[in-house]
């Protein structure tokens, strides 16, 4: 199984990767943001990461979707 450092930082068909500084960006692709916020749930909920999120809220809208997350590594 793709561990889940791995699932984000490679892209795929809910969401695209940016480098930037010491970690890398994830953006949500517009029609998969349920699935790209559950993902990004998945990271922020994590009991052991090896690395921090920061993330995004979507502006408009109720539900709690996210657009984008900032991903950190501690070790890398």
């Amino acid at each position: 199984m793709i561990g889940l450092l791995s699932r984000l930082r490679n892209p795929s068909e809910i969401h695209s990767v940016e480098p930037g500084g010491d970690g890398f960006g994830i953006i949500a692709k517009p029609d998969r943001l349920s699935d790209f916020s559950m993902l990004v749930r998945d990271a922020i909920n994590d009991p052991d990461p090896s690395y921090a999120v920061f993330a995004t809220r979507m502006t408009e809208g109720t539900e709690r979707l996210y657009e984008r997350a900032y991903i950190l590594p501690f070790d890398e």
